[in-house]
């Protein structure tokens, strides 16, 4: 049970980084075929929202998104622990 249990951690985590590989890709073949006219239009967007929120909701949205990204380190640091031990 024990066997079969890691076998498919190691295939979830695998999984899970070939997942993480290919959108990495897409996004950076989106942004290279992006013109340069939709990528200002776009962070411009960004900059008005930005404007018209309160500077509180910037700071807590951007606290919980570098939290979330902590976290996912630390899942990903377990996970590739347990797949070299094994």
């Amino acid at each position: 049970m024990t066997e079969l249990k890691s076998g498919k951690m190691k295939n979830a985590y695998e999984m899970m980084l070939v997942k993480m590989s290919k959108f990495n890709e897409w996004e950076r073949n989106y942004m290279q075929n992006l013109p340069v006219q939709k990528r200002l239009e776009q962070f411009l967007i960004l900059y008005d929202l930005s404007l018209d929120s309160p500077k509180e909701t910037i700071e807590r949205m951007h606290k919980e998104h570098l939290q979330s990204l902590i976290e996912t380190k630390k899942i990903l640091k377990k996970a590739e622990k347990k797949r070299v031990i094994k």
